[in-house]
């Protein structure tokens, strides 16, 4: 992984035409101001701002733009806290233990090779920090380069919290929208993949099991883990060499563009091994031209049946058959058997006919406004 810190710009509130610097400036601000207060809410929030920023189309360019930040460049906690999880995981005891108070030296983490030491180098300061870790370059004993990733200090109960308020807030949208549909059965969802995520080890194995699931794919790159390093709470694994989209000239982007199109089309109908966290801070074009993945901590799998409907899908918006996806969608799950409209500020059983025709108006209005945000 790697990051780079983007310092926020100060605004300057003026009116009359042509100080184009001027709205720059305070449309930055505007960003920087968005992003920190999404950031201060806690780690789900950020994970949701982080979704958000893929989505330019339901929150706008600017706001887009500016959650990008929670990718990969959140504020960092001290390398002193970090470094002591690292010696924790890693089984060598801090210096204030009771195992060295008689003045015995703790087992170095960092030494020349010989040593016993772990690395022979590590960085002073983290090189990318996100909203559950921050990752560190180092190198090993036997020269390989690596990244340690470091779990932020009681980011557990961070996570449960937040996950408590948002089922609160969900519970009274179901009694608001009067609705059989159980939405906070979707937090309890997203709360238990966010406590796997937390589980460093789980991510180390479901790395393995990508790389080796897609090996087939020539220019995809897996980091390759470092066990005997990692454990719940840190993870040692290939350095990897890149760049992030934002940094990469047109050309680039598209082929970087490309190379996950169809990583995405061979996860979806080929393995159905899906990672499930697919934001810009996840993807490098590397060194040597190939797509990087970064990050397995959230991944899922979809069976056959949901693969055949996925290609049911595609098949029939190709042929215009819209009553035919509508029906793959059901075996997708997308759908429930009982279709609902939203109407006057509730969601309002309906017959299929009904939902049919709602869902080709909005469809041909996406279409005809471009996907995006301007049409009347």
């Amino acid at each position: 992984s790697s990051g780079n810190n983007n310092n926020g710009n100060n605004s300057s509130n003026g009116s009359g035409g042509g100080d184009s610097g001027s709205g720059e400036r305070s449309s930055s601000a505007r960003g920087a101001t968005l992003r920190d207060a999404v950031a201060a809410l806690g780690p789900v929030f950020v994970k949701l701002g982080q979704t958000l920023a893929s989505r330019p189309d339901l929150v706008g360019d600017e706001a887009a733009e500016a959650l990008k930040g929670l990718q990969d460049r959140m504020q960092p906690f001290p390398t002193e806290q970090a470094l002591r999880i690292v010696r924790e995981e890693l089984g060598l005891e801090s210096e204030g233990d009771a195992k060295y108070s008689g003045g015995a030296a703790p087992p170095p983490l960092v030494g020349p090779a010989g040593s016993g030491a772990p690395f022979t180098a590590l960085s002073e300061a983290p090189v990318g920090a996100a909203s559950l870790g921050q990752v560190y370059r180092g190198t090993l004993a036997d020269g390989r380069e690596v990244a340690v990733k470091v779990q932020r200090p009681d980011v557990y109960m961070q996570v449960g919290l937040d996950m408590y308020i948002i089922r609160a807030g969900l519970a009274w949208l179901k009694d608001y929208w009067q609705t059989d549909t159980d939405i906070p059965a979707v937090a309890d969802q997203v709360g238990a993949g966010l406590l796997r995520e937390l589980d460093y080890r789980l991510e180390a194995a479901n790395a393995d099991m990508f790389a080796k699931e897609h090996a087939f794919l020539p220019f995809l790159r897996v980091p390759s883990n470092v066990p005997e390093l990692s454990g719940r709470r840190v993870m040692v694994s290939e350095w990897m060499s890149g760049r992030p989209l934002r940094q990469c000239n047109p050309a680039e982007r598209l082929s970087l563009v490309r190379m996950g199109l169809e990583s995405s089309v061979a996860q979806l109908l080929q393995t159905g091994m899906i990672h499930a966290d697919p934001h810009e801070g996840n993807f490098l074009l590397g060194d040597d031209g190939r797509l990087v993945m970064l990050d397995f901590g959230l991944v899922t799998r979809m069976d056959r049946g949901h693969q055949e409907s996925m290609a049911g899908c595609i098949l029939a918006f190709i042929n215009a058959d819209y009553d035919l996806m509508l029906r793959e969608f059901k075996g997708m799950g997308v759908l429930p058997e009982q279709p609902q409209r939203w109407v006057d500020g509730r969601w309002t059983d309906c017959t299929f006919q009904d939902f049919r025709g709602a869902f080709l108006k909005a469809l041909f209005a996406s279409s005809d406004d471009g996907g995006g945000g301007g049409g009347s």
